[in-house]
C-alpha cells in the first residue's frame, strides 16, 4: 500500500525528471538555433547579393533589399520535390 508521503515523493521525483529533460532539450535547441541563425545569415546575405546583381544586369535596376526571411526547410524542400517530378 502506497502512503501519502511515498506518493508525494514519487510525484516530486517525476516532475523533477520532466524538468531536467525539458531543460536539457532547451539547451540543445538553443545551441542548434545559434548555429542555424549564423548559417541562415550567410545564406540570406548571399541571396541578397545575387538578387541585386541579377536585377542590375538583366533589368538595369538599382534596388535595395529591405526585408528578408528564410523559408522553413520543409517548404524549401517541397519546391525541389516538385521540380524533380
Amino acid at each position: 500500500m502506497i502512503t501519502a508521503r511515498s506518493r508525494s515523493i514519487n510525484i516530486f521525483l517525476g516532475l523533477f525528471v520532466i524538468v531536467l529533460l525539458l531543460g536539457g532539450y532547451q539547451s540543445i535547441a538553443n545551441k542548434t538555433s545559434t548555429k542555424n541563425s549564423s548559417n541562415e545569415e550567410k545564406i540570406i546575405d548571399q541571396a541578397k547579393a545575387t538578387a541585386i546583381k541579377h536585377l542590375k544586369n538583366k533589368y538595369e535596376l538599382d534596388v535595395e533589399i529591405t526585408q528578408s526571411k528564410m523559408l522553413p526547410s520543409y517548404i524549401a524542400g517541397a519546391k525541389s520535390y516538385w521540380k524533380d517530378m
